[in-house]
């Protein structure tokens, strides 16, 4: 099995796992910056069944983007070929660092309708305002936006709609969006939603 590296994977082993650890963790300061307690969390688990290795794998799900959580892999030196999956933005990606990490094209099927992503871009701005919010309260956070999730960076203290409330407003103009606060709520991540 070929490696996104080029190197052969040694430690992914297809059918032949007797275990599934699935590490499901978003650590954030009150700044919404990413802690060092994800590494510390990622290599513990994985250092506590060592012991398994080759049959057990590794799941990470996390509310970061590909590029944040693979620079954060890299600075706690975790193999990322050790990893089976990483699924990113709140779930709406999967890549796979055992091969190529190209978001997996059979889950994007399956989460697949009709997504208004430039629509959807330029409305969640003016509707997240909340009441008497200042209009840069919540911009678009663009380093980490995909094709299937938009992420917007949301100002300390700035008033915003609640999930609910949003999720309404956008439901009524069509948009069948998740919607997730994430990073210690300085972050707002949208990806489509659910088939109706």
């Amino acid at each position: 099995m070929a490696s996104s590296n080029g190197n052969s994977s040694v430690s992914y082993h297809s059918g032949r796992r007797q275990g599934l650890f699935v590490i499901a963790a978003d650590c954030y300061d009150s700044n919404g910056d990413c802690t060092e307690r994800l590494p510390t969390i990622i290599k513990n688990v994985m250092k506590s069944t060592s012991s398994g290795l080759g049959r057990i794998g590794f799941v990470l799900l996390t509310g970061l983007s590909l590029q944040e959580i693979l620079e954060k892999l890299r600075c706690c030196q975790v193999n990322l070929e050790e990893i089976d999956a990483l699924v990113c933005n709140s779930g709406i990606e999967i890549y796979y660092p055992w091969r190529d990490l190209i978001a997996d094209l059979e889950y994007e099927a399956h989460v697949e309708n009709r997504w208004p992503g430039e629509s959807v871009r330029s409305v969640v701005t003016r509707l997240a305002q909340g009441e008497g919010g200042a209009e840069d309260d919540i911009v678009e956070y663009a380093g980490v936006c995909s094709t299937r999730c938009y992420s917007y960076g949301v100002k300390p203290g700035a008033k915003t709609r609640r999930i609910d409330d949003l999720r309404q407003r956008m439901w009524m103009r069509g948009f069948r969006c998740n919607l997730v606060y994430t990073h210690a709520t300085s972050r707002l991540n949208v990806h489509q939603g659910p088939k109706h």
